[in-house]
């Protein structure tokens, strides 16, 4: 009988630590699950649509030739990005890859795979909140190209993409 209680209780402790072992696991499985990198926070703040405010090409505004002032980051399924409608030249219908890449001083840069001059080089973001007006600008910059966009958000609050930026 004490023998019994003896191989009892160490079952017991055994299930035991399997039990915190198997939690133990569990548990850093879901924060790796759970945790996004600085990668997906970037790609996640770019995503949606934007009103274009301003845009020149080497110093040209480029306004005058803009159809529809939107251009948009759809990041859903891969990296979409939709220009604004210049023209005959681009973003009648068109969406186009676009990729990223983090510089040596951990500056995000943007390449739009357009093929249209507007778009080619690397872009650098700059992410400025409007708490005045309770809005939230994109300011993207490559050698020759500057864009100004303020980011449409019809069902989302300032308050929380605010905090985001």
């Amino acid at each position: 009988m004490v023998l019994r209680f003896i191989i009892g209780t160490t079952k017991s402790r055994m299930n035991r630590k399997i039990d915190f072992k198997s939690f133990a696991v569990l548990l850093i499985l879901l924060l790796t699950i759970s945790c996004k990198t600085d990668e997906d926070r970037f790609v996640e703040k770019l995503d949606g649509g934007y009103t274009l405010n301003q845009m020149k090409y080497k110093g040209e505004d480029i306004m005058p030739n803009v159809l529809a002032a939107m251009l948009s980051f759809d990041n859903k399924e891969e990296l979409l990005f939709k220009p604004p409608i210049v023209k005959d030249e681009i973003g009648k219908f068109e969406k186009y890859k676009w990729s990223f890449s983090k510089k040596a001083d951990n500056k995000y840069v943007i390449n739009f795979e357009t093929g249209h001059p507007y778009f080619r080089g690397d872009f650098e973001p700059q992410f400025e909140v409007d708490y005045e007006n309770r809005q939230l600008h994109l300011i993207l910059k490559s050698e020759n190209t500057y864009i100004n966009c303020t980011r449409l958000y019809v069902f989302e609050n300032f308050g929380e993409l605010k905090n985001e930026w």
